[in-house]
């Protein structure tokens, strides 16, 4: 986990300051670069399933109107949603 969310989930990348949101991208930046990259190009009917503290993102689009649309699914455990206690600010 970031080292400068002291208080997470009550900061994060969505209530904290620029600065931090900086280093925060510098930090997966630099995580990041460490590994290999990998790109999914998904066929019809083909599905993507990933485990949530895989560092992930997406390529810049190479052709207008060939994308697809993505839906997104977050699971957790029971008890783990600790959305509520996160009070704003927010930057969204």
């Amino acid at each position: 986990m970031f080292p400068g969310f002291t208080d997470y989930p009550q900061t994060n990348l969505r209530t904290t300051d620029a600065a931090t949101a900086a280093s925060y991208q510098q930090w997966v930046d630099a995580l990041a670069s460490r590994h290999q990259r990998h790109e999914f190009s998904g066929k019809k009917g083909q599905v993507l399933l990933w485990h949530g503290m895989l560092i992930h993102g997406g390529a810049p689009i190479a052709r207008r109107g060939t994308t697809r649309k993505s839906m997104v699914i977050h699971y957790s455990v029971r008890g783990a949603d600790r959305g509520r206690e996160v009070h704003g600010p927010f930057r969204w």
